[in-house]
């Protein structure tokens, strides 16, 4: 069986230590010599790597000088032309400034994912001419999301963090879709309700909006209502009840394809963003944001936001359901909440609905890490 090489820093013993460690200094330095000139690449520890695996798609992105990928440029992974004299990640001072300092990669996950990862990881990685040991942070989405895929992004970002001693970014899997959806802080538009298809007629759903800065410069999200585990009669509540405030409908939920949209509340003055734009280049933004705002933790501390501990129904219950179906009412038929009750109680018996539905997190880390950390350290 064949197995996947994540290429750790040239390690070496006896008489050559001195002389190889010199001369990967000097290449860190421009000193190098190569095709084309002397080699630049990022001081060491002054890149970052980040990774969901939350949904079908698998999207990778590393920030650093030299990362000139897809994002803001039109290029491919193979660009790796010096723009500025900008060698450290720490001097860029605006989230906007990073287009330029990205490169992204986008593949089918899914099932797939856990194959997939650390090859295209690799492959960042070689796009951006950095290394492993380049990296100051791992970001990683913690999920909601598909459970295989949150366990292999956990396991994974803690085989890394391990092997290589450096932090690790959690990061919300639906914040990012509502990132994906409205990448123009100047957009505004108010909140963005993000419903994912959680499967079994059930959704995975939150509420952010964008606010100024506590500085006063730049943008920053904020949750108004925390990622849940959503019945459709709660998810719809919950939009009756901000519907004033919701400016953007996003998510898998929404889609055409989906057979959860027709059911889910619409609101006439939000605008519907069901497919993702670029994925892994919102991904890089969130994971800047959350380095520069210091919110890395240990890797020993990482693991996956799980909200369901039940993945599938049995005949009898599939059965129950379809009976109970009919009764049900549609959006268009008639509004969610009776005339007795408000927006205001509706949004918040759906909150303790969604609440009641959460499950603790598991304690027991991914057995997958070790093969990670195992690759790091080979």
């Amino acid at each position: 069986m064949s197995r996947t090489e994540v290429r750790p820093p040239p390690r070496c013993d006896g008489d050559r230590d001195g002389q190889v460690e010199g001369e990967r200094e000097r290449e860190r330095e421009g000193e190098g010599e190569g095709e084309g000139g002397a080699r630049r690449g990022a001081p060491r520890g002054r890149a970052l790597l980040a990774f969901d695996t939350s949904t079908e798609q698998l999207a990778v992105a590393v920030i650093g000088p030299r990362g000139l990928g897809e994002v803001g440029r039109g290029g491919g992974i193979g660009d790796t032309e010096d723009i500025s004299d900008i060698s450290d990640i720490s001097d860029i001072s605006d989230i906007s400034d990073i287009s330029d300092f990205v490169t992204t990669v986008s593949a089918p996950g899914g099932a797939a994912a856990s194959a997939q990862l650390l090859p295209q990881i690799n492959a960042a990685l070689a796009g951006a001419g950095l290394e492993l040991a380049d990296l100051a942070a791992i970001g990683f989405g913690r999920g909601p999301g598909a459970f295989t895929g949150l366990r292999t992004s956990c396991a994974v970002a803690q085989g890394l963090g391990l092997g290589l001693g450096c932090p690790l970014l959690p990061l919300d899997s639906l914040l990012l879709v509502a990132e994906d959806a409205c990448p123009d802080p100047a957009d505004g538009g108010g909140w963005v309700a993000v419903a994912m298809d959680a499967r079994i007629d059930e959704i995975y759903g939150a509420l952010y909006e964008r606010v100024p800065a506590a500085r006063g410069t730049g943008t920053r999200w904020v949750e108004r209502h925390a990622p849940a585990l959503f019945t459709l009669q709660a998810w719809n509540a919950l939009i009756d009840g901000h519907a004033q405030a919701i400016g953007v409908l996003a998510g898998s939920a929404l889609a055409s394809a989906s057979a959860l949209a027709p059911r889910l509340r619409a609101l006439r003055h939000a605008r519907v963003v069901s497919t993702e734009h670029d994925r892994a280049a919102a991904l890089a933004r969130l994971a800047f944001a959350a380095w520069r705002a210091g919110q890395g933790i240990d890797a020993a501390q990482a693991l996956p936001l799980y909200l369901r501990d039940k993945v599938a129904r049995t005949t009898a219950e599939r059965a129950a359901q379809r009976t109970a179906q009919p009764a049900a009412q549609s959006p268009a038929q008639s509004p969610a909440q009776s005339p007795a009750q408000s927006p205001a109680q509706s949004a918040a018996q759906a909150t303790e609905q969604s609440t009641a539905q959460r499950t603790a997190q598991p304690t027991a880390q991914p057995t997958a890490q070790g093969m990670a950390r195992d690759e790091v350290a080979r």
